[in-house]
Order: structure tokens, then C-alpha cells, then sequence
């Protein structure tokens, strides 16, 4: 696949052609516009992409990123192992000038710690996918529980929605979790996706404006106009 910025205008959630393409390709898609496509809205690059699963998400590998992507491959301990050797045994390598961190987790309630340790900023913009959850991960609700407290403001969400999950109950899912969302279907049937955007402040970003209002506090000043 060669996606480029030019080949990558439309914006997510707009109306564009995807006939003919699968699941898979639709999320690659999505998650590629992250990483290339300019916003007026963002003052920063995408630069964290978070795929929770199996830990055999190909996508660092094979799809055609810009340099300086940080991925976090999230999955249970034993998946990593198994997945680590068949990579290594088929020669696959991140992209010159980025970078692959596997991230071992044994479920939801872990997976800020994990994270975190890992390198991850809960106040920088990050793109998450939720490939095959259930696997030993965490369930879909908990996992985006999780994106909804560690993703900062005006990230973005993707996954596919699950065969028992009617497209209205995963916005809900989604709205619970602060996500602002959209589902669309693969052609002929093969499948639902959801992408969405974080409407709320991460935690660690939440935190930071405690800070800052507790630093203004006690100078006596008003900073709240200044909080980025």
C-alpha cells in the first residue's frame, strides 16, 4: 500500500469511495490519515499509534508511515512471545526512523501502568486500534475505557465493532467512554468499523490543568488563559 498526503485529503468521517475495501484496509486507512493528514485544529503531529490485540498486527511492518510514528504494541504477556518470533523469523522492521515498544499487559486494569512505563503520553495526541480484543487483553468496553482515560483530547479511536454489537450500541460504548464516534460498513457485508474522537481532557492532561490551577492559585495570578 502507498498512502501519501496527496492520495489522503478526505477527512475522517466524510463521505469518500471505499468501494472494494475490506475491514482491514478501511482501518488501515483510517489510522494512516492520522499520522499524514495536516488539521487546522492540531497544534501537534500524531506521532503515538497504540494497537491493542493479538500482538501479530502487521501494520508497523507493512503499511507506508512517516518517520518519527512511536508504536505500542499492546497484547498479554505469552502473545508477545509467539509473535515476537514470527516476525523475527519472517525479517520484519518498523520503518526507518520510527519506533516499536511491545507493551505487556495482562488485562484493562494494567494498561496505564504498562503504558506508561513503555514511553506513552497521555498529553500528546495518539491514534489507538482495537484489533481481535477479547484475545487475553481486556474486553472491547474495558479497552475503551482505557483509550477514553490515557488518549488526550482530539485523539483518535478505531476498531472493528463486534458480530453481536448493533452499530447504535457501539456509539453508546463509545459515548461512555467520552469518545465521539461514527460506524461504517465494509461493502458486501464483511464487517463494521467505528472510529471516533476523544472529547475529553486524558487524565494526565486533566491532571496538568489541576496543576496549573493550583500553581495560579498560589501566585495570585490569573493563568487560565494560558493553558495549553
Amino acid at each position: 500500500m502507498n498512502l501519501t498526503k496527496e492520495t489522503m485529503k478526505w477527512e475522517i468521517g466524510t463521505q469518500r469511495d471505499d468501494t472494494g475495501l475490506g475491514v482491514v484496509q478501511m482501518l488501515d486507512q483510517y489510522i494512516l490519515h492520522a499520522t499524514l493528514t495536516e488539521h487546522p485544529d492540531k497544534q501537534e503531529d500524531t506521532v503515538q499509534v497504540v494497537l491493542l490485540g493479538d500482538a501479530m498486527d502487521t501494520r508497523p511492518f507493512r503499511l507506508d508511515w512517516p518517520s518519527g510514528i512511536v508504536f505500542y504494541l499492546v497484547a498479554p504477556t505469552e502473545a508477545h512471545s509467539v509473535a515476537a518470533s514470527a516476525l523475527a523469523a519472517a525479517a520484519a522492521q518498523a520503518p526507518r526512523g520510527c519506533l516499536l515498544r511491545r507493551v505487556r499487559t495482562d488485562g484493562p486494569l494494567a494498561l496505564d501502568a504498562a503504558l506508561v512505563a513503555a514511553g506513552f503520553r497521555g498529553d500528546r495526541l495518539s491514534a489507538w486500534l482495537l484489533q481481535r480484543p477479547g484475545c487475553g487483553a481486556g474486553s472491547l468496553p474495558g479497552l475503551l475505557e482505557g483509550a477514553g482515560e490515557l488518549a488526550a483530547h482530539g485523539s483518535l479511536v478505531l476498531g472493528e465493532v463486534p458480530p453481536d454489537w448493533s452499530a447504535r450500541h457501539a456509539l453508546d460504548q463509545l459515548a461512555v467512554a467520552g469518545l465521539l464516534g461514527a460506524t461504517r460498513a465494509a461493502p458486501g457485508g464483511a464487517g463494521v468499523v467505528f472510529h471516533a474522537t476523544q472529547q475529553r481532557l486524558s487524565a494526565q492532561q486533566a491532571q496538568l490543568f489541576r496543576d496549573h490551577v493550583g500553581a495560579a492559585e498560589a501566585a495570585d495570578e490569573d493563568f487560565f488563559g494560558n493553558f495549553s
